[in-house]
């Protein structure tokens, strides 16, 4: 994707105070470069000052479905490069439900 595009799909995909920001942003200074639009982002929503991805893995909570836990726990699993397969399915299992934990864990899974 060219460069020049990519501040106009990503500010067309902003919600909520992302969005207001943006458009007062475009307003004051017109369309910033890719370059100036992510480091802008960077320092107004900044990455947070700490941050443990393991432990939100490890008390990722089950709200409804396996799906949507399977969604969640994957996007948050991805920043954990060092874990093994093991680890993984471990970790995923003691975030189920007991009635379908016990179900999966019977089956002595090695990897997700």
């Amino acid at each position: 994707m060219l460069a020049s595009d990519r501040v106009w799909l990503v500010s067309y995909h902003l919600h909520g105070a992302a969005q207001t920001w943006y458009y007062a942003l475009e307003q004051d200074e017109g369309v910033p470069s890719w370059e100036c639009f992510n480091d802008l982002c960077h320092l107004h929503f900044g990455p947070p000052v700490r941050c443990n991805c393991l432990s939100e893995l490890a008390r990722l909570p089950f709200h409804s479905t396996v799906e949507n836990y399977q969604e969640s726990f994957n996007a948050l699993v991805c920043h954990n490069a060092n874990l093994e397969a093991r680890q993984k399915a471990d970790l995923f299992m003691g975030g189920l439900p007991e009635h379908i934990h016990v179900d999966v864990e019977l089956r002595e899974p090695q990897d997700l």
